[in-house]
């Protein structure tokens, strides 16, 4: 597709030059000492490749500077100290995993799952004019399934993979695949485990492993169907659905007592729209907490939480529909 083609972009990366300046008295006291012999008071020095370099994408002319990657504290010699490219970032080794490779998994993964890809919808969070960083939505009609829930209505869920990828340290690399609410693809953030991938860019992509994780998330999709029923049938009381609330999402988004109850109210307000919608049902509340996870605390579908905002988030998710209190509630 040509998505993939597009992000799949050829780069290189580039010794950095340090310019160290001196201060004025010291230019002046060279220039006497010297006088017209050419030397330069300002000293220009190249940083070994091994300490820092610039990244850069080569198929734009001139090359566009991507970031600048450096080997960390224990190994830079030339810290805090101005480059003609910029000052170089005192951060770990970054291991770059290009978009070609990441991507070309994720295409040989659904060619070989033998899914329906035609009319596909791409969205772009992440509009990045330099390419440096994306987060993309691949959304599949034909593959949406209607979830009957405890008040009748009906919760119509779409098949997506989310991947993103950044060679500027904005965010990890990352693929979730599971079902999403509507087709505008504001949805939700799955909460399953084993349905995503996140690999940190400090060591090389293992793709078999990656491979395994998409094929496995894909063969899964009927499954979390069904344990989406299960949920939109189980009627769930306020009292339950604060309590939910309190001992998983409101305790990890505050340690304070006082807000851990704001975040009781803040939340249980949500819960209320989305059973308002689908019923009072284990479901809403999964929707409450994943709307949450992708939007944050907004009624605005446009507002998009950062990618290690939501990050966090899904985690808080995870650890709901794992806790003990939710699978009681689920089994009373």
């Amino acid at each position: 597709m040509s998505f993939v083609n597009t992000m799949s972009f050829p780069t290189d990366y580039v010794p950095l030059t340090s310019h160290f300046e001196r201060d004025y008295i010291s230019r002046k006291a060279r220039h006497t000492k010297y006088g017209n012999t050419g030397v330069d008071p300002d000293k220009i020095e190249e940083i070994p490749m091994e300490q820092a370099k610039a990244l850069y994408r080569t198929d734009t002319e001139p090359w566009t500077r991507l970031d600048i990657h450096t080997a960390g504290k224990a190994k830079r010699k030339y810290m805090n100290q101005q480059t003609l490219d910029g000052v170089a970032k005192d951060e770990i080794t970054y291991q770059l995993v290009s978009n070609s490779s990441f991507l070309s998994v994720i295409v040989k993964s659904l060619d070989d799952s033998g899914l329906d890809t035609s009319d596909v919808k791409i969205q772009n969070y992440i509009n990045d004019p330099t390419g440096a960083s994306f987060w993309t939505s691949l959304s599949f009609p034909k593959y949406n399934v209607n979830i009957p829930t405890s008040n009748g209505k009906i919760r119509s869920q779409n098949a997506r993979v989310d991947i993103r990828n950044s060679y500027d340290r904005t965010q990890r690399l990352m693929y979730d695949c599971g079902y999403y609410d509507g087709l505008c693809l504001n949805g939700q953030v799955s909460g399953k485990i084993f349905m995503y991938y996140i690999h940190k860019h400090t060591f090389g992509l293992n793709t078999i492993k990656l491979y395994e994780t998409i094929s496995k998330s894909i063969r899964s999709l009927p499954q979390i169907s069904d344990e989406y029923t299960q949920w939109a049938n189980h009627e769930i009381a306020d009292v339950e659905a604060k309590n939910i609330i309190r001992k998983t999402l409101a305790e990890k988004m505050s340690k304070t007592a006082d807000g851990i109850n704001v975040k009781v109210d803040e939340l249980y307000e949500r819960y209320q729209k989305e059973s308002q919608i689908t019923g009072s049902n284990l479901f809403s509340l999964y929707q409450m907490a994943t709307w949450v996870s992708t939007h944050g605390m907004t009624d605005d579908r446009s507002n998009f939480l950062s990618a290690n905002q939501t990050d966090k988030y899904r985690g808080y998710v995870i650890y709901m529909i794992q806790h003990p209190v939710w699978r009681d509630t689920l089994n009373s």
